[in-house]
This record gives C-alpha cells, sequence and structure tokens, in this order.
C-alpha cells in the first residue's frame, strides 16, 4: 500500500505519465530529483509509460523521504517542475499542497493547560532546531543586547527554556502564556514542524501577537504548506513577514521597530 491516499497517488502518476515517453527523458527527469540515492538504482527504465510510471512513483512512495523532510516524491514534483509550463506547475503546487501539507490543527500535539498568571515577561521565539546555530542564536544575542528579556528553548540558561527534570510540555505551554509576543522564525524546516506548529496554535488561541520573520529562502511546495497553517482566522502564507534572507541588519532593525508596535 502507497504511505500517500489514493488521489494524491493517482494525481501525481497522471502529472508525470506524459513525460515519461522515452528511456532517455525518464533518465533525466528521475536522476536529476534522485541522483546519488539508493532510489535511483532501483528503477528499472522499460516498460509502457503507465507501467512505467506506476511502478516509478510506488517505489519512490515506499522508499519515503532521500534526505532529512523531503519525500522522494516531493524531489520528484520540485525536479519536474523546470520542465514544463505554467499550467503543469500551477498543477504541481496544487498537488504539494494537498498531498504533502502539515497536519491540520487538529492533528497538532496538544499543549496542556496553562498552570501560571499571564504576566508578560519575555518575548518567545519559535524555531526549528536545524536554525539555532545558523540563525536563532545571533537574533537571541541581538534582541537581548537591545534589552529584551527572552524565552527561547536550548539556547543556554541566559534565555530560559525548559528546564530539565521537569515536564517541558507545561513549561512550554507556561512559556507562550507569558510572552509578550512570539518571534516565529520561518524556515523550510519550521514549517514543517509539527511543535512549531503546536505553539503557534496556542499563541493564536491567546491572541498573542505573532511576528514572522524569514531565516532561510523558501520555495514553490514551502508557499504551498504555509497556505494549510492556520493562525488566527488567517493563515501563515498571509500574515506580512520580515525578511532577513536580503540582509540581516536590515531585517533586525524592522524588526525591533515591529516588537515595539506589538507590545507598546
Amino acid at each position: 500500500m502507497p504511505k500517500l491516499n489514493r488521489k494524491c497517488f493517482q494525481d501525481i502518476i497522471t502529472l508525470v505519465i506524459p513525460h515519461m515517453d522515452d528511456e532517455d527523458e525518464r533518465k533525466f527527469i528521475l536522476t536529476s530529483a534522485w541522483y546519488g540515492t539508493p532510489l535511483e538504482y532501483k528503477i528499472k527504465w522499460t516498460g509502457s509509460a503507465q507501467t512505467f510510471t506506476t511502478l516509478a512513483v510506488r517505489e519512490a512512495d515506499k522508499f519515503g523521504q532521500i534526505e532529512k523532510d523531503l519525500p522522494a516524491l516531493l524531489a520528484l514534483l520540485e525536479g519536474l517542475r523546470p520542465q514544463v509550463g505554467y499550467d503543469v506547475q500551477e498543477e504541481i503546487d496544487r498537488i504539494i499542497g494537498e498531498c504533502f501539507a502539515p497536519p491540520k490543527p487538529k492533528d497538532l500535539p496538544q499543549l496542556p493547560p496553562t498552570s501560571n498568571t499571564a504576566d508578560k515577561k519575555h518575548l518567545f521565539i519559535s524555531y526549528s532546531s536545524s536554525d539555532r546555530h545558523s540563525f536563532v542564536s545571533r537574533l537571541a544575542g541581538d534582541l537581548t543586547d537591545k534589552g529584551y528579556t527572552l524565552w527561547v528553548d536550548n539556547l543556554g540558561p541566559k534565555y530560559s527554556g525548559i528546564t530539565a527534570g521537569k515536564a517541558w510540555q507545561q513549561e512550554l505551554a507556561d512559556a507562550l502564556h507569558q510572552a509578550k509576543a512570539v518571534i516565529f522564525v520561518i524556515s523550510p524546516d519550521s514549517i514543517r514542524s509539527v511543535w512549531c506548529q503546536a505553539e503557534l496554535n496556542r499563541a493564536s488561541e491567546q491572541n498573542t501577537p505573532i511576528i514572522p520573520i524569514l531565516a532561510r529562502p523558501i520555495s514553490g511546495d514551502d508557499y504551498g504548506i504555509m497556505a494549510k497553517i492556520e493562525v488566527g482566522s488567517d493563515t501563515l502564507s498571509n500574515i506580512q513577514y520580515r525578511d532577513f534572507t536580503q540582509g540581516y541588519d536590515q531585517g533586525l532593525a524592522v524588526l525591533l521597530t515591529d516588537i515595539q508596535k506589538h507590545i507598546t
């Protein structure tokens, strides 16, 4: 049985079949997507377009991820994108949004009820661990230098965070309860993190201001995922974010202004 649901499985096959007419075309598209992975060597290149595509999609679905957070079928769709026109690219975006989107809020991890008062003490930074050393540590240091108190997990005692030996989900819920604002660090990893989404969900429920900032470039499929992440009555893709990828210092300057607008 494929890991995708039946509709997604069939939609991908239907999309890919017209581009699998001959062996050279097959090899060009699939090896571009799966180059250097064991999956590349599992494919048998012969057969009709229908048979070949069905078997290749099934094999890729069974194989799973070719690298962290990158399913083989998602890599295939992204590898096909440069070879097709805008109409097919729109279909690729639709399939990615429907078939590779993160869990809906009802399926997210549920943080426990808060156990503290809602004293607004700090800025809460929500982020993926993959951005900790490359971006978040620098941002936290700069905001601290500007006089802000932060709550940032796994960044050392200077920034509070979860205490060893305590119920970590409760501490997370309580830290969000006392946040003046939540700074959400957008990256391809954070938008796929169910815990980052759970933090956004709790902040939205509490009407805590959410300030999204872009730490790493995102691509077409990432926008599809962001369009599925609910933030209050809107989606993450519709909320203005500050872009640090075009210049860190410029991004920080605008962020500091945003923070003041939200907490004063």
